[in-house]
């Protein structure tokens, strides 16, 4: 799953790149592109406090099988 920062900095660029392009298809791909990188982050959005409640938090990135519950 995407980090929706990650997630709405690409939707930026897509954006700006989009912007900075004359009319034609390569302009309406990046726009489209950006609308997908922010629907993306939307999804994130919604998944991101039920991640926080089953997913540790600390330095160290979780492994499966790393953690054992007696």
């Amino acid at each position: 799953m995407q980090n929706p920062m990650n997630c709405r900095s690409h939707a930026l660029k897509c954006s700006l790149l989009a912007d900075s392009l004359p009319e034609g298809s390569a302009r309406q791909l990046f726009a489209e592109m950006a609308a997908t990188w922010t629907r993306k982050a939307i999804e994130a959005e919604k998944f991101t406090p039920v991640l926080d409640q089953v997913l540790p938090r600390g330095n160290e990135p979780y492994r499966f099988g790393s953690r054992v519950d007696a």
